[in-house]
């Protein structure tokens, strides 16, 4: 933890344990720097937040003065989405679910947060489609961001010291994160379809490097790190295909031509990793079109989110995703973090297999 943050929370706690009342006036500058262990630069930086929140007062004369009994959880979280993820089609699920669990979460527990959920690429983007570029209060009540898109560029809330927890599937230097290990279930699958006797095996995958930002975007490092994983399968045997569809398969309804032609030139397909929700149904309507039995003509997995139907049979053999247990997990660090009690966290939560009647 930085020192800013240490001072700030060890203010923070003085207050709350009640050893500082209302109208406490606090040791001079110099002595509480040294109470602490920080210098007087840091401590005024420290008193920054607090001042905001109305919790101390600093007068000249008099000197800081607590004035309002502090809560550590009280304040406003900010959840982060893309327009992409907002949308109706399946693959919007995972990070709109979590925005949506968010607020379900924090019903259920005893904290005074309020969410401002937005979408966008940049700071300045997301803080306009909240409508709120003109509140100057909204950033100073902002006490962690929940960052649902990897690619989001978190640095504004960083240099304000605002706490933050992102989803990713992989492992960022200086951030705090829940990682989803996308490439782990990639190999998993091709074990599982390889010990059914698959003989020739197609992986489906998404491709969002062509709507990132920048080559040094986030999200460019995650989709080359999953297509390098696909690289080396595909280069490990003999009988895998990929086909990388492009994020605007979705929008623009390629997704069923691109397969159903593949097929037509790939008779001897005999299973299929799906490995994205977002192509679900259009693959299960090619499966349908052409009159194909699962699994005696293919043999089928896929990686769905828990609880969530996307216009395929619920018996086929997938790995799912506990979304209750990625927005928990998010929360736990989160708010540790808000506590002051967290250190850089990277959690890996692992995807379930389903095993059903599709192999």
């Amino acid at each position: 933890m930085n020192k800013t943050k240490y001072a700030e929370n060890y203010i923070r706690n003085k207050i709350l344990s009640g050893e500082w009342k209302v109208g406490y006036i606090l040791p001079n500058t110099i002595d509480l720097a040294k109470e602490i262990g920080v210098s007087k630069f840091t401590l005024s930086e420290a008193f920054k937040p607090l001042v905001d929140q109305g919790i101390i007062t600093r007068k000249t004369k008099t000197g800081t003065v607590v004035s309002a009994i502090c809560s550590k959880r009280e304040g406003t979280i900010l959840t982060i989405g893309s327009a992409r993820h907002m949308s109706d089609y399946a693959g919007g699920y995972l990070e709109a679910a979590i925005m949506t669990k968010s607020q379900e979460y924090l019903e259920k527990k005893d904290f005074n947060f309020k969410l401002a959920t937005g979408v966008g690429k940049t700071f300045e983007a997301f803080m306009d489609s909240m409508s709120v570029l003109n509140d100057t209060t909204l950033l100073n009540r902002t006490i962690g961001v929940l960052n649902t898109i990897g690619w989001f560029p978190l640095k504004e809330f960083e240099r304000r010291k605002i706490p933050t927890v992102s989803l990713s599937t992989i492992v960022t230097p200086g951030r705090n994160e829940v990682i989803v290990d996308v490439c782990s279930v990639f190999r998993q699958c091709i074990d599982i379809l390889l010990s059914h006797k698959a003989k020739k095996i197609c992986i489906i995958n998404m491709d969002f490097t062509s709507h990132s930002l920048n080559e040094n975007d986030f999200s460019i490092k995650k989709d080359n790190h999953i297509k390098d994983t696909l690289t080396d399968i595909k280069n490990s045997y003999n009988n895998i295909d990929i086909i990388n569809l492009d994020a605007g398969a979705i929008v623009y309804g390629d997704v069923y031509d691109t397969f159903k032609n593949y097929y037509k030139n790939n008779p001897d397909l005999d299973a299929i990793f799906i490995g994205d929700d977002s192509v679900i149904s259009e693959i299960h309507r090619v499966i349908i079109d052409l009159g194909l039995k699962i699994p005696e003509d293919l043999k089928i997995i896929c990686w769905t989110n828990k609880n969530r139907n996307y216009g395929f049979p619920l018996t086929w053999t997938r790995f799912e995703l506990d979304i209750d247990l990625v927005v928990d997990k998010m929360y736990n660090i989160l708010i540790n973090q808000i506590d002051g009690i967290g250190d850089e966290e990277h959690l890996l939560i692992e995807s379930k297999i389903i095993i059903g009647d599709s192999l």
